[in-house]
């Protein structure tokens, strides 16, 4: 991507990373306010006013441009691009979804992500009528639409102060037309009245509504809007009341946020309602894309200083990774990446998505694959799938939490999960109870084992001498118990599958650093729950010890089960079901025929 760059010295064509090679005094230009500077998006001019004043005809072209831009802002607006070589970074992504009906972006401080929002907000969701032929559509990767009407819309933001003094003046009045604005543009007649509920009516119909979180329900609930920005973490409740009002009109939700923990603030932060939005664990039956954006690639060096990102980069990043200070690491990586920040008092503390989260991949035939179950009778049942691969690494791949649910029901939801199917091999009475007697049929995958926790596993049935084990047998899902042992005792063996060994080669990226167990990204609900499973307060005058809060907790505790088998690759063990014949096998003989080569330590998986 070419930028246009004007000064004195005559005009220049250069790639960003051309541009950042000139020396500080080339590029402190753009950015110095004693000169004159217009910034037209791939086009931008610097020059000093008595060098303007020597050159009329110049000066007369810059005042044409700068009265243009002045007017009309928004049709030279260009998306933070700085290091994309294509319209396609995640600014560009964000502003172009038109097809869900939440869509949010995380970056860091001084993104400028709520004029991205509020520039989504005009043109791709139509607030105003646009024109085809501006920069920003014909030049700049924004997509165009017709416009199709007046629309209803708000911004919303903590306290109504944040609308006074940032957001009217630095983003609506900034980047919206002067011709929409009319006389409330930039030295007009006419200001919001901010001491009651502040609303202003654009030329073009459109109402814009500026909500507070600080303001009571009513405004929330009342209102039949079309689309919202939220900017920054806003409070739940509000966006229950305002979704139920934007759902009558089909309406869009727009999040502009920095996801980094807000003091005095539980409610933020990974784990936050927002971020279960985008893990889906709380979705409220919305379809949503979250882009993250990071401020060291995407802001150009006229808006942040590739000087003071250096800075930054060394104040958030790299001190802290020296010092292995992963409190720091977690919030600079919010601040300045876009990433969620997970905060303090993780039970797994070593846990980080950039060394635990991997992309999807056919896991190979060969590899060992488990299962572990946490049974819920009035809670939810949890299951989890993990392939261990012949250098001893696990890779978690898959996961089920199955709610009001039966047993028969879970285990039929498991085995179908599973590629597999049940087949039915006769009946059984216990206790007077007649039982149809299933089998699991490997059709596509094989597991060597499923572990289901102890206590529940040895636990009788309401009626019969049947434990839950057995029940699980007769419904065709054969479990060996899992160690019943404490959690205090088992959360440290899951620690060290978790730990980070800084000298050992990651199998994915090969850099340096890797645990032995990777999740992969399309797991949302189990990495929701990790990144905020804490310990809980200890009384005062107690140790600390590894007593989690039992909050979202089975996948995670189908996770200890897992850890415990061990999982072990078995080889010889095979990845499928099937004989010389082709005929299909049960999952139970083709364990019973590896198991001589399950021969490690069932504490420590060595």
């Amino acid at each position: 991507m070419i930028f246009t760059f004007g000064t004195e010295d005559g005009i220049e064509q250069l790639d960003y990373n051309d541009f950042v090679r000139r020396p500080e005094e080339f590029r402190a230009r753009f950015r110095d306010k004693k000169r004159f500077n217009v910034n037209l998006g791939l086009r931008m001019f610097s020059y000093p006013k008595t060098y303007l004043r020597d050159h009329p005809h110049l000066r007369s072209q810059m005042g044409e441009l700068e009265h243009a831009r002045s007017e009309n802002p928004l049709q030279f607006y260009l998306p933070c691009c700085a290091r994309s070589k294509t319209m396609r970074s995640t600014a560009h992504l964000f502003l172009n979804n038109v097809d869900t009906q939440l869509t949010g972006l995380v970056a860091g401080n001084r993104f400028g992500k709520t004029t991205i929002g509020w520039v989504k907000m005009l043109t791709t969701l139509r607030a105003i009528p646009c024109q085809k032929d501006w920069s920003i559509f014909s030049e700049h990767g924004v997509d165009f639409y017709e416009w199709d009407g007046p629309k209803q819309i708000a911004v919303v933001t903590y306290e109504v102060v944040g609308h006074e003094n940032t957001i009217w003046p630095q983003v609506v009045q900034e980047w919206t037309p002067r011709g929409e604005l009319g006389p409330y543009s930039r030295g007009g007649s006419r200001q919001p009245n901010w001491k009651g509920n502040p609303h202003i009516q654009l030329t073009c119909g459109t109402m814009i509504y500026f909500l507070y979180c600080s303001q009571s329900q009513a405004p929330f609930e009342s209102q039949a809007l079309d689309d919202i920005l939220w900017d920054e973490q806003g409070e739940r409740v509000k966006f229950v009341g305002a979704n139920e009002r934007l759902a009558t009109r089909d309406g869009r939700h727009v999040f502009s946020l920095t996801g980094h923990k807000v003091d005095g603030r539980p409610d933020t932060g990974a784990g936050s309602w927002i971020h279960k939005l985008e893990t889906r664990e709380d979705a409220f039956g919305l379809t949503s894309k979250f882009y993250h954006a990071s401020l060291l690639d995407d802001s150009p060096d006229w808006i942040y200083p590739e000087k003071i990102k250096a800075q930054k980069r060394q104040q958030w990043i790299v001190i802290p990774e020296k010092r292995k200070d992963l409190k720091v690491i977690r919030e600079g990586r919010a601040r300045l990446l876009g990433q969620w920040h997970v905060s303090g008092g993780l039970v797994y503390n070593d846990w980080d998505r950039d060394y635990h989260v991997i992309e999807p991949f056919d896991i190979p035939k060969h590899w060992t694959r488990y299962r572990s179950i946490d049974h819920g009778r009035t809670n939810p049942t949890a299951c989890l799938w993990a392939a261990a691969s012949p250098k001893g690494d696990l890779y978690l791949y898959d996961e089920y939490v199955g709610v009001d649910r039966d047993i028969s029901e879970n285990i039929n939801a498991i085995i179908e999960q599973s590629g597999n199917e049940l087949r039915m091999m006769g009946q059984e009475r216990h206790s007077g109870i007649i039982y149809e007697r299933h089998v699991e049929v490997s059709k596509s995958n094989s597991f060597f084992a499923t572990a289901l926790d102890s206590r529940s596993g040895g636990s009788r049935v309401p009626v019969g001498e049947l434990t839950l084990l057995d029940l699980y047998a007769i419904f065709g899902l054969r479990c060996v118990p899992a160690s019943g042992r404490r959690l205090e005792v088992t959360i440290p063996l899951v620690k060290e599958w978790l730990r980070i060994d800084h000298n050992r080669e990651h199998p994915i990226t090969k850099k340096l650093g890797s645990p032995r167990c990777f999740v992969f990204s399309t797991m949302d609900m189990f990495i929701g729950h990790i990144e905020r499973y804490t310990d809980e307060d200890p009384k005062i005058g107690s140790s600390k010890s590894e007593r989690p809060k039992a909050v979202d907790d089975h996948d995670l505790d189908a996770f200890r089960y897992m850890i415990q088998m061990p999982p072990v690759y078995v080889k010889g063990f095979v990845g499928h079901g099937l004989d010389d014949e082709g005929e299909l096998i049960d999952a139970e003989s083709l364990r019973r025929r590896s198991r001589s080569q399950y021969a490690r330590d069932r504490y420590t998986g060595y």
